[in-house]
Order: C-alpha cells, then sequence, then structure tokens
C-alpha cells in the first residue's frame, strides 16, 4: 500500500513529537535527579541556629515570626543615619533585609522597622565583634529594666509597684523580648557566614562614592552609598510560627494545617522544666493511713525545721542556642553547689548529726517567666506534695518515705541571685522586704552573717531599703501571704546578691553575658571570688541551721575552678564526666542556661547540675553493682540512686561504676495555671501561663541574587508562550491523528 503524502506528514509529526517529549522528559528527569545541586547554585545557605522565635502569655504573644515559606528582601548592611533612611524611606527596592551590627541594633530601630512593614521585611544581626572586651563594657540587655514586673509581691504594690525602682540600666534594647514583632530577626555570628554575606553586599548592591561638601576642600573625602542596579544581593529567611495571640488559644485551638505541619498536631508548648531539690541529712518517717482510702501519706517536715538555699537554673534569651547567662545565672548555681560540696564534707560532724533541723538545696526552672518554677514548688508545698507525692500506695514492705515539705516547714529562704565580682563592686548584699523590716529573724540571720563576714574578710552590706530584687523567693512571700494557713508565713526571706540598687551585670540575659563578662580584667580574680563568698555562705548557713562553731568548714577551691571551666567553656570535662551516669555522653562548649520547650532537645543544665549536687551531698553505696543500683532507685521512696562513672572518662563497662545514694531530685514543673475544664485547657488567675511556639522552619537562612523586574517578567510570559505553544502543538497533532485515522477508515471501507 502507498503512503499518502498527509500520512508521510502526519507520521514524521508524531516522530518529531515523540523525540520532543523523550528529550524534555530526560531534561525533566536529570533536572529532578540534580535538584538539590541546582538549588545549591541558587541559594547559599548561611549560619541559622539563632533566630528569635515566638512567646505567648495569658494576653499576648510576643517575639518575631516570618511569613509561611518565609521573607524575601533586598539586604542592606546599615552602617549609619543615611542607611536608615535608605531602607525606610528612599530605597528604590523595596523591600529590604535590613542588616544590623551591635552598634545600631537597638529597640528604637527594630520598632521603626516594624512600623514601615512595606519596607522592611527581616532583620539580620551580625555579631562579628562577639569577644571583644568593649562589647562589655555598655549595657546591652533585651530584658525589661524591671524584669517579671507583672508578677511577684509588689505588682499591686502602691510603693514598689508598677517599676518604681528599675534594677537594670537603660540599654539600647531593653525590652526587646517583650515585643510582638511581625518580621524575622535572626542573629549570624558564624565568621564566614558574615563575610559571604558583606561580600554580595558590596559586590552587587552598592556603589561607593567619595564625595567632599562645600568648603571642603582641605578635608579628606568621606564615602557615600547608592543602591545598584539589578541583579541585587537578597536573603530569605524563614522563622515561620504556628502560635498566635495568646497561651489559652493557642493550647486550644487545632485545625487540618496543624496536622500538615504538624506530627503532634499542636501549635505551641507550655513553658516546663525540671526544679532540682535536694535534702542535705537523710530525710524519711513513716507512712501514715489516710481515711477512707487505700493510700499512704507521707509525713511533713516539723514546722521552721529547715533552712533552704535557693538559686535559679535558667535564663532566657532573644535567639535560640545561645544564652550563656554567666552572671545571671551560672555564678549562683556554682555558689550553691561550692556551698553543698564544702557542707558535704562534714555531714558526720557532732552539731549536724544531733540537730533536728535540715538544710535544703533548691535549683528553680523557667523563673524569668514569671516565676514558672517556683510558683509550681510553692503551690505543691501548699498542697503537701512536695517533694514527694502526696499520698503513695506502697507496696507490703514500704513502711516509709521521703519527708514533705511545706511552707511552715521552712524558717529561712536564701536566695543567691549574681554573685561575680566587677570592678566597680566586690561586696555581697543582704535584700530583704522592707514589709519585714521589724522581722527578728532577719536581724539574727543579719547578726550572724555579719560576724562570719568580718572573719572571712568577705564586704557584705546591707541592702539599701530598697523592695526585694526579682527572684523566687519573691514567689514563696506572695503565697504565703495569700494562704489561708497563717502558719505558712513565718519563714523569713533574703536576696544575697552582689548589687545594691542596680544590676553589676549590665548584660543580664543577654548573648553577651559569657564567661568574657565575668573575666573582665586582670585587675581582680573571679575564682578567689567565688571560693571566698562560698565559704562564707556555707558557714553562714551551717550556723544558721545547726548552731555550731563553723570554722572546719571551707570551699575547695579546685572544684570550684573546675565548675567555672566546665560550665563556662566546655561541659565534656572531666568533674561533669565523673558525676554523670554510666553511658551518659555530654555535649562540648558551654552549658546552655535556656532550653527552648518546643524543640526536643536534652537539657543538659539541669542534667547535670542535678549530678553534681547528689554527688556532692550524696553517699555511695559501696558494694552495689548495676542492677542492684537501678532496682533500689525503682522501688524506693525516700531516696534516688543513679549509679555514675566516678572517674574522669566515660566508661561502658558498668562493672566500673558507682553507686550513688542522695534525696536529690530532678522535679518536672509546669505551672499551676492551666486545668482541664469542660474538655478544654483553662486558666487559674494568678500563675504565670508562659507557652513557646511550634515553628515550621524548612530553609531558615539563603542567600541569592534578585533579577530586575524586567527580567522576571520575561521569563513569566516565557512561561506563558511555552504553555501556550506546547497546548497548540498537542492540539495539532491530535488533529492530524484524527484525521489521519478518519482517512485510514474512509480507505478501508472504499477497498472493501
Amino acid at each position: 500500500m502507498r503512503i499518502s503524502m498527509n500520512q508521510y506528514q502526519a507520521q514524521y509529526q508524531i516522530r518529531l513529537l515523540l523525540s520532543l517529549s523523550v528529550y524534555l522528559l530526560a531534561i525533566q528527569l536529570v533536572n529532578l535527579i540534580n535538584a538539590q545541586r541546582v538549588s545549591e547554585k541558587i541559594y547559599s545557605n548561611l549560619q541559622s541556629d539563632h533566630y528569635c522565635s515566638r512567646r505567648l502569655n495569658a494576653t499576648h504573644q510576643v517575639g518575631c515570626q516570618s511569613d509561611l515559606g518565609g521573607n524575601l528582601g533586598v539586604v542592606w548592611i546599615i552602617e549609619d543615619s543615611h542607611d536608615l533612611d535608605h531602607v525606610l524611606k528612599t530605597g528604590p527596592t523595596p523591600p529590604y533585609m535590613a542588616v544590623l551590627r551591635k552598634s545600631l541594633f537597638s529597640r528604637k530601630v527594630i520598632l521603626d522597622f516594624k512600623n514601615n512593614p512595606g519596607r522592611v521585611s527581616g532583620v539580620v544581626f551580625l555579631d562579628k565583634e562577639h569577644d571583644e572586651s568593649k562589647s562589655r563594657l555598655t549595657p546591652f540587655s533585651p530584658d525589661d529594666v524591671c524584669p517579671n514586673r507583672y508578677s511577684g509581691i509588689y505588682v499591686n504594690d502602691t510603693q514598689y509597684g508598677d517599676c518604681k525602682h528599675a534594677w537594670q540600666n537603660e540599654s539600647p534594647v531593653s525590652g526587646l523580648l517583650y515585643e510582638d514583632i511581625p518580621f524575622p530577626i535572626f542573629l549570624i555570628n558564624d565568621i564566614k557566614s558574615i563575610e559571604k554575606i558583606e561580600s554580595c553586599f558590596k559586590v552587587n548592591n552598592v556603589i561607593v562614592k567619595s564625595v567632599n561638601g562645600e568648603n571642603e576642600i582641605d578635608t579628606p573625602p568621606r564615602s557615600t552609598r547608592t543602591q545598584s542596579s539589578y541583579p541585587l544581593c537578597g536573603i530569605h529567611l524563614d522563622s515561620f510560627m504556628l502560635a498566635a495571640k495568646d497561651s489559652l488559644f493557642c493550647l486550644n485551638s487545632h485545625f487540618l494545617i496543624d496536622e500538615i505541619l504538624q506530627s503532634n498536631a499542636q501549635r505551641c508548648r507550655t513553658v516546663y522544666g525540671q526544679n532540682i531539690f535536694g535534702y542535705y541529712k537523710t530525710a524519711t518517717g513513716p507512712l501514715q493511713p489516710s481515711k477512707n482510702s487505700k493510700y499512704m501519706t507521707p509525713e511533713i517536715a516539723p514546722p521552721e525545721s529547715v533552712v533552704l538555699l535557693a538559686a535559679k537554673l535558667s535564663s532566657i534569651s532573644m535567639f535560640s542556642d545561645i544564652s550563656p547567662g554567666a552572671d545571671s545565672t551560672i555564678t549562683s548555681i556554682i555558689t550553691l553547689l561550692a556551698v553543698a560540696e564544702a557542707l558535704g564534707r562534714v555531714k558526720n560532724s557532732t552539731a549536724v548529726i544531733k540537730s533536728k533541723r535540715n538544710i535544703a538545696f533548691a535549683v528553680l526552672d523557667s523563673e524569668p517567666f514569671d516565676y514558672t518554677g517556683s510558683s509550681r514548688m510553692v503551690h505543691n508545698m501548699i498542697h503537701s506534695a512536695f517533694p514527694g507525692y502526696a499520698q503513695y500506695d506502697p507496696k507490703p514492705n514500704q513502711t516509709d518515705a521521703l519527708l514533705n515539705l511545706n511552707l511552715s516547714s521552712i524558717d529561712y529562704i536564701i536566695n543567691l541571685d549574681q554573685m561575680a565580682n566587677y570592678p566597680s563592686s566586690e561586696a555581697i548584699y543582704f535584700h530583704s522586704d522592707p514589709h519585714d523590716i521589724d522581722n527578728t529573724k532577719l536581724d539574727n540571720i543579719y547578726k550572724t552573717m555579719v560576724a562570719i563576714a568580718k572573719s572571712e574578710k568577705v564586704n557584705f552590706q546591707r541592702s539599701s531599703g530598697l523592695p526585694l530584687p526579682p527572684t523566687s523567693v519573691q514567689e514563696f512571700i506572695r503565697q504565703a501571704r495569700s494562704s489561708d494557713n497563717p502558719d505558712n508565713n513565718k519563714f523569713a526571706g533574703l536576696v544575697l546578691s552582689n548589687y545594691d540598687k542596680k544590676y553589676n551585670n549590665l548584660l543580664y540575659h543577654s548573648i553577651y553575658d559569657d564567661s568574657h563578662n565575668i573575666n573582665q580584667t586582670s585587675n581582680y580574680k573571679l575564682l578567689p571570688h567565688l571560693v571566698q563568698v562560698s565559704t562564707f555562705i556555707a558557714r553562714s548557713l551551717y550556723e544558721i541551721a545547726f548552731g555550731g562553731a563553723s570554722d572546719h568548714i571551707s570551699v575547695n577551691q579546685t572544684i570550684v575552678g573546675e565548675l567555672l571551666d566546665c560550665y563556662l567553656k566546655d561541659a565534656h570535662c572531666h568533674l561533669f564526666t565523673r558525676v554523670s551516669p554510666v553511658g551518659q555522653r555530654l555535649p562540648e562548649g558551654s552549658v546552655p542556661t535556656y532550653k527552648d520547650p518546643a524543640r526536643r532537645s536534652d537539657d543538659v543544665n539541669a542534667a547535670i547540675t542535678g549530678d553534681l549536687l547528689a554527688y556532692f551531698i550524696g553517699d555511695p553505696m559501696v558494694g552495689y553493682n548495676f542492677s542492684e543500683c537501678l532496682d533500689d532507685n525503682f522501688n524506693s521512696l525516700n531516696f534516688t540512686f543513679s549509679y555514675i562513672n566516678n572517674q574522669d572518662k566515660t566508661i561502658d563497662d558498668v562493672s566500673l561504676g558507682m553507686c550513688l545514694r542522695s534525696q536529690v531530685f530532678r522535679i518536672t514543673e509546669e505551672s499551676p495555671a492551666y486545668i482541664i475544664k469542660d474538655d478544654e485547657i483553662a486558666l487559674r488567675p494568678n500563675y504565670p501561663a508562659w507557652t513557646v511556639s511550634y515553628n515550621s522552619i524548612r530553609n531558615p537562612v539563603r542567600l541569592y541574587l534578585i533579577p530586575s523586574p524586567v527580567s522576571q517578567w520575561c521569563l513569566f510570559l516565557l512561561g506563558i508562550i511555552v504553555t501556550v505553544a506546547s497546548f497548540v502543538i498537542v492540539r495539532h497533532v491530535r488533529d492530524s491523528l484524527s484525521y489521519e485515522k478518519s482517512n485510514n477508515d474512509m480507505q478501508t471501507a472504499t477497498s472493501t
């Protein structure tokens, strides 16, 4: 059969289109295979560990976030007011990604950006001079000048409430932690990432000209910067947060999008952590039967029999994964641990054994969030459920349990806060509530401490009659005064700190409050200072609790030095390894003092601080093997048992470790604010209700080149043309095939 010209053309077109389709399919497959490589050629990934996230409380949302998928903008490095005008007013290609150095990173500038949403789509904070000592000489704290101003005992106090006394010096970023910022902010301190941004900006975005003004012939030229033409260097910032409005709305919200974006279908996580509590002497008592119940009730420690030494465990940070808290938090923890170690060596002294009184240690988590940790601790105390349970269902051989503690059991609360020394002051100040001016207990403890301070050559002074600093003891006093039981309000609360009227620490809760901050000069030494102060506190605590002479008590300087190095420089150290459970691997680098509850990560600070306290005041169990230690820990209602390395290297052979018994407990804490009511979460008044948003971050920080709008429109139109052409060609092929089939059918019918 002869093939007609039309048939030949149709077959040729089909073969051509098939070949073209195969070719395009091959290209598409290659593109899919190399998608990651193409993305890497378009984008340059930068450091993205440190971003500002979203937090919420009972009434507000604070913090930062990007749009879903991220924010885009033209890079502009801001060096002076002219650059600010360029970004906010005159720049021709908004929105801009404002790149700030420390000198211009301020609350005022950020709020100016917030008030110009069409001009600024995000902020990058370049921290290139982080380790320079000059970074520590001026105030730079994003926390409120009155930390926790909306909680504590002075909220409704006409004399001291409403921040009538500011504890912090004003800084450029004061209060920035509590602003609601509708765009992302990232901190970049990686030198390579900073150099990439600077290079991309200089090469693509800016033209520098040297100009002289009138009558400036004899002056050196100054530079002025103008914006280049396309292509321009841009940054993509992605920090999309799932939570919004306030904690109650967030916790009770549930939409289909939550299932898509989050595997746990939650938008936020309540602020929580681990309080650490430990009795110095063994405190146990017989279980008592409960009326009309099979459960047994533990005994409560006798009234006014316990002296409580407390410090906070955590700080707060504006940026994720960077919370050094050297003086804000760590110096107080180290002081408390040094005191515990010194007292642990005299547990068998006559005064301790004969006394019916006890000492307790508490390191409280989440305190920057309106005293979340202490509010849970005191709430449980009032309900006779601290540190153990209110009731037990014991086994037949379990006849006694850990003594519980309530507010009436406490004689004194001594709260440690910021213990480093500074060139301007090496004194330790004694703070108490001015409303307790006639409290004889406070006068007695102050006289005892003055005498010991003289013998230890510590510069010890009473504060200037100001309100109590924003510390955990405020929450103890607040709940005690609001309690129906008058016996709950018999304890005396005080604060020991390195400041009088204002913090000496200019970098409170700042990214710069690291080891450089508390070791600024060689003219004074932090280590001997902490040893001297810790010895003074240990001796005072011993005499207040047990009444005996304390001259034999001294703090181990080697231990304090190791604690400083391990907390502030490298957690993978000999001391931390020695006290850690067998098989546990410690991270390298300094110990972070803030753990984001919305991120799944180990709370290194709580774990290691609890292990250290147990090691210093606990007892080795000679002859216990690994299995016996774990069994006793599981079955005991009195003690915790931990099988630790007990040597300076991590061991895998459990036969080489040591079983340690103590009454130190890590107690998960969450605010008492949350209750279930009508199948929804409700909030109790007068308790903190902080939550942290989960995020949906995929490509946090990326550098790329932005083509001109003309180029973008050309590409868009080319895409439309290709699409239309594809439809035309497909339609033509379909018509050709239909025509050919019709001819074939007619020829078949004719031949038949």
